[in-house]
């Protein structure tokens, strides 16, 4: 299965926004394999209002229904925690990012000034 790209363009604007968890597990995972928000919920023994709540943006995949998923689909749970955690990242940095890039100056130029390596 080819997992859509992370990122999408909206509104006709250039300003890229994060795609919810939620549409991930409804276009790659729940409709794909024809499988009901109520049946999900029960094979994965859950409250069905909270699929929806997933799918709908209204709710994070915290980490017990990470396992859960990861458990059902087969895949490790960190995907649907990392899908959690970038949506989480790009929504902060669209919101208070320029904020804090006024408010906070770097300390070092270059990650290497503190002996990290981010290769």
């Amino acid at each position: 299965m080819i997992i859509i790209s992370l990122w999408r363009i909206c509104n006709g604007k250039k300003k890229l926004s994060p795609i919810k968890p939620g549409d991930i597990l409804l276009e790659e995972f729940i409709e794909p394999m024809n499988i009901s928000r109520n049946q999900l919920a029960k094979d994965i023994n859950v409250p069905p209002n909270r699929i929806s709540q997933i799918i709908n943006g209204k709710r994070e995949i915290t980490f017990d229904t990470a396992l859960r998923l990861g458990q059902y689909f087969n895949i490790e749970p960190e995907f649907w925690i990392n899908l959690q955690t970038r949506y989480n990242m790009k929504k902060a940095r669209n919101s208070i990012g320029i904020k804090i890039k006024k408010e906070v100056k770097a300390r070092f130029s270059d990650p290497r000034q503190i002996g990290l390596s981010l290769a």
